[in-house]
């Protein structure tokens, strides 16, 4: 009895004694787990707040909240224009499925066909217009007797017989017969030569017709060439007032991270220069004047050597060397101060010349509005002076007709 009892307590001291052992050892485990754990937490907080992701967020600057809302608006506006562009595309594959390549050739003949009886049907027009008002062969003649009587009246030669004063001198009906006939045949000569000259005026006018209408076409294609260069350069003003600010990449070496920030600065060095050479291009094709392109060669000149300083290889192993020697973050802050200050003069200097570009421009669109209104004017009168020598000439045809019947009568 008393080895059975020894035995159980035996057993169950065992038992305590494992069930002890195994507390101790959860509760150590759990105070390193805790530990453990809490190291973690407090290493990634100082991790985070030494990262320069933090540094940057927390150095952002309005300016840089504003243009990151223009990139954001702008990102906007481009997926509206896209959407825009898709549906419009859509709409016309629908439309041309509708129709089929006979219906197309058809349409294609009837606009080659408008283009090239267009010289036809405005010829046709100008002579309709200048056809309008003629004078009639009876006013002609009148006209013509008039200016006959006086012409014989002030040369002192009678031209028509006066009933109420008798001949001093009688003539032979043969002599008073070719008298008329000569008469009449220096009247055909005359009017002929008349008829000649105002031929030659009418061509001479249809020339300067032609010029003027040549003139105003160069205009108005100058002036639609113009205008999309310039909305090009409008295009291009409107992408560099979005400046492209790029965060250091927080993964990298110090040199990857220079390195970035200085390729940024020379990306939009090189847009700003190009933008500077296009302005330059379009300013000798605008005629804009001597002022205004020494600006922009001073702009171009000083973008140059802003360019030329940002891209040599000792402006990077300053910035490394400097990192090393100064590793506070002070003199990183003063130089990004430096880049954003340089990046905002340039932007003000831009807008300034872009603005002048504009006012020069719309001067001379008013410049070439003018010229447009004094070729319209020109072909006016051109018109008006055609329609007059028209006149004259069928004035001239219908006595020369009056003339030649009269003769084939006697």
């Amino acid at each position: 009895m008393f080895g059975c009892t020894s035995r159980r307590h035996f057993r169950e001291n065992d038992v305590i004694r494992k069930r002890v052992s195994e507390e101790e050892r959860i509760k150590k485990w759990s105070d390193v787990q805790v530990y453990y754990k809490t190291c973690d937490l407090s290493s990634s907080k100082l991790t985070h707040w030494a990262s320069s992701e933090c540094s940057s967020s927390r150095s952002r600057t309005p300016e840089m909240s504003e243009i990151e809302e223009k990139k954001r608006n702008l990102n906007v506006r481009r997926q509206q224009l896209k959407n825009l562009l898709d549906s419009e595309m859509e709409r016309f594959q629908k439309e041309q499925k509708e129709y089929t390549i006979a219906d197309l050739k058809h349409s294609v003949n009837i606009e080659m066909k408008r283009k090239e009886e267009e010289p036809a049907v405005r010829e046709a027009e100008l002579m309709l217009y200048h056809s309008n008002s003629f004078m009639t062969p009876n006013q002609y003649n009148r006209q013509y007797r008039h200016l006959t009587r006086k012409s014989a009246k002030d040369d002192s030669i009678p031209l028509l017989e006066d009933i109420s004063q008798p001949k001093q001198q009688a003539q032979s009906p043969i002599d008073l017969q070719e008298s008329e006939s000569s008469e009449k045949k220096l009247k055909l000569k005359l009017i002929e030569s008349e008829i000649a000259d105002v031929d030659a005026k009418i061509e001479k006018l249809f020339e300067k017709i032609r010029l003027n209408d040549e003139e105003h076409r160069k205009l108005k294609e100058e002036q639609i060439e113009k205008s999309r260069k310039a909305l090009n350069v409008d295009e291009m003003f409107q992408e560099l007032a979005i400046t492209e600010d790029r965060d250091l990449a927080s993964d990298g070496t110090r040199y990857e991270q220079w390195k970035q920030k200085c390729s940024s600065v020379q990306n939009d060095l090189k847009k700003a220069l190009n933008f500077a050479q296009k302005m330059k291009s379009f300013a000798k094709d605008f005629e804009l004047g001597d002022e205004f392109s020494s600006k922009l060669l001073q702009h171009e000149t000083s973008l140059q050597e802003s360019l030329k300083f940002e891209s040599s290889g000792d402006r990077l192993i300053h910035l490394l060397e400097r990192t090393r020697r100064e590793p506070n973050k002070k003199w990183f802050q003063e130089e990004m101060t430096k880049w954003q200050d340089q990046a905002t003069s340039r932007q003000n200097t831009q807008s300034a010349i872009y603005a002048e570009f504009q006012s020069l421009v719309q001067n001379w669109t008013s410049k070439n509005l003018d010229k447009v209104s004094d070729l319209v004017e020109n072909e006016d009168k051109l018109l008006s002076q055609l329609q007059t020598m028209k006149n004259t000439k069928e004035a001239c045809l219908a006595a020369l007709s009056r003339l030649k019947a009269d003769e084939f009568q006697l």
